[in-house]
């Protein structure tokens, strides 16, 4: 079977420059993944350690940062101290951004945290042994005998 196409024969570019011409379209988007990247260990070197892994740098829209939490509650505390964020981001070097906008969604599987296994206290185990010692499936009433 032959092919009566021309195919237009481009020559073919290096790899490397391929991906950091800013120019072109794969580079202009790995420029920005990168910049992005940069942000996000800035942001994260601002933020305590309990709370790095929960926070991200999802996106840049004019001079605003928009960042992404799983947590309702850790975005209503970053959406509190947002000016002081960005005070510390500028004084980091970090310049440009007037606004941070905070959104809640889950974050990607390895930003996932595993659950802790809580102990059950002495005293709620002592009472559930003490519960299941009852055959009859009645427990004791308080001030009264069975």
């Amino acid at each position: 079977m032959s092919e009566n196409r021309k195919t237009s024969r481009k020559t073919a570019l290096p790899v490397g420059e391929v991906l950091n011409s800013s120019s072109k379209t794969l580079g202009k988007l790995i420029s920005h993944a990168r910049h992005l990247q940069y942000l996000n260990q800035q942001i994260t070197a601002l933020l305590d350690s309990g709370i790095r892994d929960l926070v991200q740098v999802a996106a840049i829209h004019e001079q605003c940062l928009v960042l992404v939490t799983p947590s309702a509650a850790l975005a209503t505390r970053l959406r509190m101290d947002s000016n002081s964020l960005l005070r510390s981001l500028s004084a980091a070097g970090v310049k440009g951004f007037s606004k941070l906008k905070i959104r809640t969604a889950p974050l990607p599987h390895n930003h996932i945290i595993p659950k802790r296994k809580r102990q059950l206290p002495e005293i709620a185990r002592q009472s559930l042994e003490g519960f299941a010692g009852f055959k009859d499936g009645k427990l004791p009433l308080r001030g009264k005998k069975n």
